[in-house]
């Protein structure tokens, strides 16, 4: 790796609230990546559970803590604050794993037309037990409007120049934020690339907003999409299958959840993240 000046800068942000029994995995995530320049943004929404004690650790941090107006509005914190060339966002319970910031960076210096890449994810316990490894597809707009979000967020890598062209997250948006936030992308005639590889860990856990509001995540998952065009049906049923994947996993009834996904699989609905 050559000096961490020739490389460019790749600004990392987190929002954070209340999640101090995951933050501290999600930090040194991003210190133990094998990329030189980095640096790691995180907005807190005034935690009061020891979160703020950790971020007090790590003098490589660049954090503030505050009440804010939701996850939306920190991570426009983070977006805005942010000085790199290339942007991540992870969550505080989620994490990187291994060479994944290098090896995002690597795929946008060789394909200068890219303006956003991802790749797979792993679904991870709270303990960091490693679930499955969930498998992404190459990026299509029309199915990303009928089959849900195919872009998994933390392993999710872009140029500031989107920041021009798209400009931030709508605050309006709770719990898919993301979702609205990629289809702005490809409307704006950016390219999307998927690779195969698998950059972030994906934790599942009986609090975070995905499991425990799932059917609200649902509706506006569909609220979205059928504001772009979406078809009335498909969402209903795919949005439907995952929402169930989801709360199996996380029950007693885990290898039932399994299964159920399986099934859904071998049907051809497979890459749907949020």
């Amino acid at each position: 790796m050559r000096n961490h000046k020739s490389q460019p800068l790749v600004s990392i942000v987190t929002p954070s609230f209340n999640q101090a029994a995951f933050i501290e995995r999600t930090i040194a995530s991003v210190a133990s990546q094998d990329y030189p320049n980095v640096e790691h943004i995180v907005f807190d929404g005034g935690s009061s559970d020891g979160t703020i004690e950790i971020l007090k650790k790590y003098p490589q941090l660049d954090w503030l803590s505050e009440p804010d107006e939701g996850q939306s509005s920190a991570i426009n914190k983070g977006f805005k604050k942010a000085k790199g060339e290339i942007i991540g966002w992870l969550n505080s319970d989620d994490i990187y794993l291994p060479g994944a910031i290098r090896e995002a960076v690597e795929y946008l210096q060789a394909h200068s037309e890219t303006a956003l890449v991802y790749s797979d994810f792993m679904e991870i316990e709270a303990d960091d037990h490693e679930r499955a490894r969930v498998l992404t597809e190459p990026f299509d707009l029309e199915r990303m409007l009928n089959r849900g979000n195919l872009l998994p967020q933390p392993s999710t890598f872009f140029r500031r120049e989107v920041f021009d062209r798209v400009g931030y997250l709508n605050p309006d948006y709770r719990y898919a934020m993301d979702y609205d936030y990629w289809i702005r992308i490809a409307k704006s005639s950016l390219r999307l690339d998927r690779v195969d590889r698998c950059w972030s860990g994906f934790r599942l856990h009986g609090t975070s907003k995905t499991i425990s509001e799932g059917s609200r995540a649902w509706r506006e998952h569909r609220r979205i999409s059928r504001a772009y065009g979406g078809r009335f049906l498909v969402p209903l049923f795919y949005g439907y299958r995952r929402l169930v994947y989801l709360r199996l996993a996380n029950s007693r009834f885990r290898s039932l959840g399994m299964r159920v996904n399986r099934v859904f699989r071998k049907l051809g609905f497979k890459g749907f993240h949020g």
